[in-house]
Order: C-alpha cells, then sequence, then structure tokens
C-alpha cells in the first residue's frame, strides 16, 4: 500500500480536514488487496473516526483488526493497535472490555504509554469496586458499514461488570435490549428506568441496544443492595 497516501489522508486528518480525508480513504480502499492492506485501511478508518470525535466506531475498527495471539509478541503493530484500543475503552469507562486489553497487551511489545494506560485502567477498576453505579454513555452507530455493523439494524454493544443494568437520558427511538449471556439469549423492548438483573447463572452477559441511528443514552451499571 502506498505509504504516501497513507500518510497524506493522516495529514489531512490532522489537519480537521475529515472529509477530504474519507475521500482519500475510501479510494485507497478499492484499491486494497492484501490482508496487510486491510488491516491499515481499519486503522485509518479509527483515526478519521476519532478525528470526528467518534471514539466508539473508532473502537469498533480496532476491534476488528485481527491480532494473532501467538504472534503477539513479534508483531509490532499488535502492540500499537492494542494500546489504541485500550486507551480507548479507558476513555468510554468500559472496564470490561479493558480488562481484557490490558491482558494481550501485557505480552506483547512495551509502548511508551504503558504505565499511564495502567494507571488509569487502577483508577477505572478502583471505581468499578467502590458500588458506585457506572454511568456509561451509550449511542446507536450512525455511521455504519459492513465493515463494522448492519446498516439495516444498527446496534450498541457493552460487557457490564455487575450484574444489575438500566437505560436512562434516551435521546431518539430505542427499540431492543438483547441480553447475550453465555447460557441464555433474552430480547425485551427497550424502555428507560427499567432495572434488569441478570442472574449469575446465565454466566457472562454483554448487552445489545438496538434503535434508530444517532439515538443516544445513558446505561446504568450497578449492582443493587440487598
Amino acid at each position: 500500500m502506498n505509504l504516501i497516501k497513507i500518510n497524506y489522508i493522516i495529514k489531512l486528518i490532522e489537519q480537521g480536514k475529515t472529509d477530504e480525508a474519507e475521500s482519500n480513504l475510501n479510494t485507497l480502499e478499492h484499491e486494497a488487496n492484501r490482508v496487510l492492506d486491510l488491516v491499515n485501511i481499519m486503522v485509518l478508518h479509527a483515526t478519521l473516526m476519532s478525528g470526528r470525535g467518534r471514539d466508539d466506531i473508532a473502537l469498533r475498527y480496532l476491534q476488528l483488526v485481527p491480532i494473532l495471539q501467538e504472534s503477539i509478541e513479534s508483531d509490532p503493530n499488535a502492540a500499537r493497535i492494542l494500546s489504541r484500543r485500550l486507551g480507548l475503552e479507558l476513555k468510554m469507562g468500559l472496564l470490561a472490555s479493558a480488562e481484557v486489553t490490558s491482558h494481550r497487551l501485557a505480552k506483547a511489545r512495551p509502548q511508551p504509554d504503558d504505565a499511564t494506560l495502567q494507571a488509569e485502567l487502577e483508577k477505572l477498576r478502583q471505581l468499578g469496586a467502590s458500588g458506585k453505579p457506572l454511568a456509561i454513555a451509550g449511542r446507536v452507530p450512525a455511521e455504519c458499514r459492513p465493515m463494522i455493523c448492519d446498516p439495516a439494524k444498527p446496534s450498541w454493544e457493552y460487557v457490564p461488570v455487575h450484574r444489575t443494568v438500566s437505560l436512562a437520558d434516551a435521546k431518539g427511538r430505542l427499540d431492543q435490549v438483547i441480553l447475550r449471556c453465555t447460557r441464555r439469549t433474552v430480547t425485551i423492548p427497550a424502555t428507560t428506568d427499567t432495572t434488569w438483573t441478570l442472574p449469575a447463572k446465565l454466566g457472562q452477559c454483554a448487552v445489545e441496544v438496538t434503535g434508530e441511528s444517532g439515538a443516544t443514552f445513558t446505561l446504568i451499571d450497578e449492582t443493587l443492595p440487598g
């Protein structure tokens, strides 16, 4: 892949010329014909989305970058991508996801930001263990492309730290809450100020919220007394 074109796109993003950067990136994507090219394309899309203030979409692209466990120690790109992923997960308060990424990053090549990221992760861990509810900003993506999500049914997903979740402060239409657990999947209407408790017998769960593109809300992740 043409490094001159890649650097030009990055420069456009840094200059705030995101529409021009996207146009050039789409052209570059059509020219891609190798796995490494596609990896670079996904990383560039992530950079573009962060440049537009859409860290949630940037994270989706980075989560799709294939990182082989057997080569994680020797692959310099693995450490760089995992470090970016962890930074975004911490910024958005995604503790469970950040723990997984941190575990993988520990096996990769050291990065300059490792100590800072670990300090931020420890703060988030302490908040998660404090008993205080975690308020997570949710948004049904308006930038769905087949590469990262289904444009016909966009959704937002979160792995809770605790076993009780609820939705609040919805702006825009929300349709369904899908509780995807290892032993069962439950689909219920998405309503605000309704509390759902995830029994431990269901195993590890993820919460998926569907609705109209661009709808925003807050997910409350907590442990209720008693």
